[in-house]
């Protein structure tokens, strides 16, 4: 009967520091990213800096090899997907939803670190489509801002049909991979580099990464990421969240935090990669 107890009670405090430790790691991820917001929200657009621009003394005059952050930080991305409401209102929702035909979404990316964003999407693990940056929309430009709230789509897209990810009525599992990177992506178009890209190639764009870029990009998902997630299902997207949206201004730590949260586990490393899954039927 002892060894019963015994072993009872050394399985309690197992699972209890099981949970503990998945409690802390949710707590270090959310409270890590969030730390480094501003205090408050800025009301008015700053002439806030971009990413520095450094080229490479050995790189040719077309490739884009930069150094963006001076200050070096652990990577975190924050991410909420948001429903198109019956009344064009903006709900947050989760991506383990099931999606219907007709259903319209959007994405609200938030980096911690000044660097370089890029989306691509598949489906069901097709070739990948890069959605961001767009060369319609700031020619291509993909510089992002620390805590700097990003639509993709964006609802500044001169196509109305474009400002949303509208599903079909074909079954599928789609998947929108965000790429946060301190420096720009050899081998992938940005800025003039993709305007002109889409102005020679116009059937060609949106651009696509042939399979060994597509390959090198993805195989770094599979580094391990603290995640931390809420349960904010429902909740309408806040007006300082569409403000600092128009405005490119920072969040502050008050504000509503991203439902997801991804931080790297490593200092040293200069992208984080993470696949949103969205399942439609």
């Amino acid at each position: 009967m002892k060894k019963q107890v015994l072993l009872f009670m050394f399985l309690i405090l197992s699972v209890v520091l099981v949970n503990a430790q998945i409690e802390n790691d949710d707590v270090g991820a959310r409270g890590s990213f969030l730390s480094t917001r501003p205090l408050i929200e800025k009301t008015t657009n700053p002439s806030i800096e971009k990413p520095t621009k450094k080229p490479n003394s050995s790189q040719k005059s077309n490739v884009k090899n930069t150094s963006v952050s001076k200050t070096k930080a652990t990577l975190g991305i924050g991410y909420t997907l948001y429903l198109k409401g019956k009344s064009d209102e903006t709900i947050r929702v989760s991506s383990t939803r099931e999606f219907h035909a007709g259903e319209a979404i959007r994405i609200v990316v938030e980096p911690n670190i000044d660097g370089y964003l890029y989306v691509f999407h598949t489906e069901n693990d097709g070739q990948a489509t890069m959605i961001f940056p767009d060369a319609r929309l700031k020619r291509g430009d993909n510089t992002v801002q620390a805590h700097v709230p990003y639509e993709v789509p964006s609802s500044d897209n001169p196509e109305a049909s474009l400002q949303w990810f509208v599903f079909d009525e074909k079954s599928a599992t789609e998947k929108v991979y965000l790429v946060l990177s301190r420096t720009l992506i050899d081998k992938v178009p940005s800025s003039e580099e993709l305007v002109r890209y889409c102005q020679n190639n116009q059937s060609a764009c949106p651009w696509k990464a042939n399979e060994a870029l597509w390959q090198e990009l993805k195989s770094s998902a599979n580094t391990s990421l603290k995640v931390s997630k809420n349960n904010d299902q429902g909740e309408v997207q806040s007006g300082v969240e569409k403000r600092s949206i128009k405005e490119v201004t920072p969040l502050g730590k008050k504000s509503s935090a991203p439902t997801v949260i991804y931080m790297h586990s490593s200092l040293e490393s200069d992208k984080l990669v993470t696949p949103v899954s969205l399942v439609h039927k």
